[in-house]
């Protein structure tokens, strides 16, 4: 026996029911060429399903399958038909076949009558070739039990009939094409039990391969200041596979503006501004108190008192604002101050002033005294000759 590896299963994952039944998780074996391999196990531990995989009826959810070195999913459908044969614990006979020889060459019937099974409950899409045969009604095969009183599930079986319909598939039109596209995206749309009861998934998978994805982008979020975005994964509309997987966009980082900036005055406190981003309006950084100033005053209006006309101390004016921090006061007028007949302030002529006599000198102290003493002396000189009058007459 050769040890050459013919196929090569590495950590093979299948679930159903939305995870809920596990049943492969992790298988992996190698099977060499000229090798008999028994799988066994209890109902229900995956022997079918690891078998389906194998055979590429049942597609893993991750994990690979190398048939002679390759990637089965990756072998054209006639290729690994060619290669690999499976003969189900079911069997079943077409209607309208009455001999082994028929129903083994179904295959190279075109008949619709020849593609239907003659059971109640299940409904055969198109013929299969055990040998690997190719054309128009081999592309595979997939069967449903449907129970008519169950609508979920015939209403599966109508969109399995639909898809029977546009056979053969390598041979629609463009129009075809599209409604298949159509058909494939319903049956993507079904619950996870309904897809159950398709037993065999040839059909949808020849089907998918020849119209290709049809992708459409899901999770796309664009990118904010603070959190990074996503370019979205196209994924194909029909079978939901992941085609391209996205990429992360960096966040963009906040663009500051600054809001609510204002000087501080003579009397009011002012304020830096705070940056506030004009994406998302977010105040990055707050601002900080500028205090009042003060007042800075010169002095206007000041003007000197006059001999005749008051004065003013001056007001108190801000050269900044403007504001009259404090009221100048009134100065009174000094009056005159005369000497020798002329004010000493201003120089006005004094109205009442009388020249001083010749030799006497104006302002001299014994000069007046002298003066006075005469008059006095003449005042009583002539009172005495008043009296002695008097006394005469009498």
């Amino acid at each position: 026996m050769t040890t050459d590896v013919l196929i090569k299963v590495d950590d093979l994952q299948k679930q159903f029911k939305g995870g809920k039944i596990k049943a492969l998780d992790g298988v992996s074996t190698d099977i060499h060429k000229g090798e008999v391999v028994v799988v066994i196990g209890p109902s229900g531990s995956g022997k079918t399903t690891l078998l389906n995989c194998i055979s590429c009826y049942t597609p893993a959810d991750s994990g690979s399958i190398l048939l002679d070195g390759v990637d089965i999913k990756d072998l054209p459908r006639g290729v690994l038909r060619s290669q690999i044969g499976m003969v189900l614990q079911d069997t079943w006979l077409f209607d309208g076949f009455e001999t082994l020889a028929e129903n083994l060459t179904a295959c190279t019937y075109t008949d619709t009558t020849a593609l239907h099974f003659g059971m109640t409950y299940a409904y055969r899409v198109t013929a299969y070739s055990l040998s690997g045969q190719t054309g128009p009604a081999a592309i595979g095969y997939l069967y449903i039990d449907a129970d008519p009183n169950n609508a979920d599930e015939m209403a599966v079986l109508e969109l399995i009939k639909k898809i029977e319909a546009l056979k053969p598939i390598e041979n629609l039109t463009k129009e075809d094409e599209a409604y298949l596209r159509q058909l494939l995206a319903e049956y993507n749309a079904l619950t996870d039990a309904q897809k159950e009861l398709v037993y065999n998934y040839g059909t949808l998978l020849a089907a998918l391969e020849l119209v290709g994805h049809n992708p459409e982008l899901k999770n796309a979020k664009p990118a904010t200041c603070t959190q990074d975005g996503y370019t979205g994964d196209e994924v194909c509309k029909v079978c939901g596979e992941v085609i391209t997987k996205g990429e992360v966009i960096p966040a963009t980082g906040h663009d500051t503006q600054l809001v609510g900036a204002k000087p501080a005055t003579c009397t009011e406190d002012g304020y830096t501004g705070d940056e506030v981003c004009k994406t998302c309006g977010v105040t990055v950084k707050k601002g900080e108190v500028i205090p009042a100033t003060g007042h800075d005053t010169q002095l206007v209006g000041a003007k000197d008192a006059t001999c005749t006309e008051d004065g003013y101390t001056g007001d108190e004016v801000c050269k900044t604002c403007g504001e009259t921090v404090t009221k100048g006061e009134v100065v009174k007028a000094t009056g005159h101050h005369y000497q020798d007949g002329k004010c000493t302030d201003c120089g006005e002529k004094d109205p009442n002033y009388q020249p001083a006599q010749p030799g006497v000198k104006t302002g001299d102290a014994s000069s007046v005294t002298l003066w006075v003493m005469l008059l006095t002396v003449s005042a009583l000189l002539a009172a005495a000759v008043v009296v002695l009058s008097r006394r005469k007459h009498n």
